[in-house]
């Protein structure tokens, strides 16, 4: 038998997206404003046995309007997963795979309501998941290690300026007093003590 491809709903996948979508902060949008189904991608070779797909671990596609009607239950967006990862993969790295994939979906609110789309490999995709489940694979390593270096920069530049600032605060000259001449003194202040006079010396008396 040549080597080919089925697709397949099975109940874990579905139990497994459901969890995900309903636990996930960073999926809140998602979960309130779209649907999403997935899918088992199974291919075997001659030997009926399950072999990987040559296509991403996990994979998501948008459902045409049109084709919609075809779906039970009718959906926005699939997710294609392969099978052959699922059943080799740890729960962490399935779980990371999902909520990476999941925050590809864009939701927009406009003035014609809300606009559904994919949005481009991003940084964040990877940051999101790993603050949902860790690092999980090498690319979300790989991710992490970027992220820690962006933000070790942003520090130090705000640290910097920072300092740059208090710098420029304390060569500031002292704002000198107003009005010219001497400075009168407050209606609380004393007035200065004269000396005191001495008294006139008395004639001597006349022996």
């Amino acid at each position: 038998m040549p080597i080919q491809t089925e697709y397949s709903q099975e109940k874990e996948l579905d139990e497994a997206l459901a969890k995900i979508l309903a636990e996930t902060p960073e999926l809140t949008n998602v979960n309130n404003h779209c649907k999403v189904v997935a899918c088992f991608s199974i291919k075997t070779n001659d030997q009926e046995e399950n072999v990987p797909t040559k296509s991403a671990k996990v994979a998501l596609k948008k459902v045409p309007s049109a084709m919609q009607v075809f779906l039970k239950p009718k959906a926005d967006f699939v997710l294609v997963v392969d099978y052959y990862f699922w059943t080799n993969a740890t729960e962490k790295e399935k779980r990371g795979k999902l909520i990476r994939t999941l925050t590809r979906i864009g939701v927009e609110n406009t003035e014609g309501g809300v606009k559904l789309s994919i949005r481009p490999w991003d940084i964040q995709e990877n940051i999101a998941a790993i603050k949902a489940c860790g690092v999980f694979d090498e690319e979300g390593s790989r991710a992490k290690e970027a992220y820690d270096r962006v933000r070790v920069l942003r520090e130090t530049a705000q640290a910097l300026a920072d300092n740059m600032q208090k710098a420029a605060e304390a060569e500031k000259p002292e704002p000198k007093a107003k009005g010219k001449g001497k400075v009168k003194p407050d209606d609380d202040d004393e007035p200065p003590m004269r000396p005191a006079r001495k008294p006139p010396a008395d004639d001597p008396e006349p022996e």
